[in-house]
């Protein structure tokens, strides 16, 4: 529109589409939006100006599938030994948690069983959750990196003597100032979070780690979760060595 000299104000609406993803800014990149205005003027140069926005897109809980609100089970296990090879057995680590879908601030309740067959010691046990950050390129060709980084850790759980057994519960709370974007549709950046119990040996053997996906959201789940029935199949995840039984 051509308007008169002096001061005037407008008022602008402007739909988004609801598949944008989140303002996001990390080390390794960021998506930024701009909103901008310009006034055309007649013989003259354009008057412009460019503004910031934070675009925040909430992550809804419901839109994900019903089969991660209900029990799975993770399992691990490995030979051991001592320092001179001696004592060898075999230390086996299954975790059950109650679903995989989580709000920020929540509390994650794993319910840990430790069964230890060798002479060595399991000296603590502890949960965390990791970040993994992957960025996508296609200049100057297709590739992608991946970061990853420790959001939180819990406190330090007992251990397990030499030939014995042990369960308990293990909990992990969730920072309710985690920011969490909603990158689902992003081609740029895409974010995943696991859970892993790390169990700390004895003696020179590195530590066990049992990993396994879970989703962060802002927007708690609406319907009511599926009951479980009985147990399987057992399905292979990608993050982790160990299977997965799945309570349908």
């Amino acid at each position: 529109m051509e308007l008169p000299g002096g001061v005037s104000k407008h008022a602008f609406d402007i739909e988004l589409v609801n598949r944008l993803p989140s303002s996001f800014r990390s080390y390794h990149g960021e998506i930024k939006y701009f909103l901008k205005a310009y006034v055309k003027r007649h013989f003259k140069i354009d008057l412009t100006s460019l503004q910031t926005i934070n675009l925040v897109h909430f992550v809804d809980l419901n839109t994900y599938l019903p089969a991660l609100q209900i029990k799975a089970e993770y399992s691990t296990d490995r030979v051991v030994s001592n320092f001179c090879g001696l004592n060898r057995g075999r230390i086996m680590l299954n975790a059950e948690v109650g679903k995989r879908l989580f709000l920020k601030g929540e509390i994650i309740n794993l319910d840990i069983n430790i069964i230890n067959l060798s002479g060595v010691t399991v000296k603590c046990v502890f949960g965390r959750i990791m970040k993994t950050l992957t960025i996508y390129f296609d200049k100057p060709f297709l590739t992608e990196e991946t970061f990853r980084d420790f959001v939180t850790k819990s406190r330090d759980f007992q251990g397990v003597k030499k030939y014995s057994e042990t369960s308990y519960s293990l909990y992990i709370e969730i920072p309710p100032d985690l920011f969490v974007p909603n990158l689902r549709h992003s081609k740029l950046f895409k974010t995943t979070y696991q859970v892993q119990v790390v169990v700390k040996l004895s003696g020179c053997n590195t530590s066990m780690v049992l990993q396994f996906k879970i989703y962060l959201g802002h927007i708690p789940l609406s319907g009511i979760p599926m009951k479980p029935q009985r147990k399987g199949p057992y399905i292979r995840d990608d993050t982790t060595d160990s299977c997965t039984s799945f309570k349908l």
